[in-house]
């Protein structure tokens, strides 16, 4: 059981977690859900980790637990909770690219998770306050046609992606007549 678990922890690590807050399954499917509760992410070192995503994403650690293998910690945010396991056999996606020259992260993509996103209330002022704290952007702010948008994607200290959206779009687009959110 260890072993698989350490198996999925090194494979979630090189995939990470792609939820968007704002997906909900149809009101008609009777296992209806709501929004993304929890994500969980690999990291090879616990410390730095629980600190990027304190410092700078506002999450709180509430508990940590330490098994023979990894070390866990829970941090949340308003209602969403981010599991940071740590396996020190873990490896971020650039010493992947070091083991495997001919791996991009265009080019050739890994299967599984690629990101998680999140909504902001004030854009704007959360891109660039993560930008004066010397946050790493994957890019710069995007604006696609349709209802989301502008966002942006940010990479943690172990260059997982992190996506936000600006909430108020969505939340406008809402009202708008003919509007229904994808499922």
């Amino acid at each position: 059981m260890k072993t698989n678990l350490c198996r999925f922890a090194v494979w979630l690590s090189v995939t990470f977690a792609s939820f968007s807050l704002m997906a909900y399954a149809s009101d008609s499917h009777p296992d209806s859900i709501g929004p993304a509760y929890l994500v969980a992410i690999v990291v090879p070192d616990l410390g730095p980790a629980t600190a990027w995503y304190e410092k700078h994403l506002g999450f709180k650690t509430q508990e940590f637990i330490s098994l023979p293998d990894i070390r866990i910690a829970f941090l949340s945010t308003n209602s969403f909770r981010l599991e940071v396991v740590e396996d020190k056999r873990a490896f971020t996606r650039p010493a992947l690219e070091k083991r495997i020259p001919e791996l991009t992260k265009l080019d050739n993509p890994t299967v599984g998770i690629a990101k998680v996103a999140f909504c902001l209330n004030d854009f704007d002022a959360s891109a660039n306050r993560l930008e004066s704290e010397g946050v790493k952007f994957q890019t710069g702010i995007m604006k696609a046609s349709g209802v989301w948008s502008r966002s942006f994607i940010v990479v943690d200290n172990n260059e997982n992606w992190i996506q936000f959206f600006d909430c108020r779009v969505a939340e406008a687009a809402e009202t708008l007549p003919g509007y229904h959110r994808s499922q």
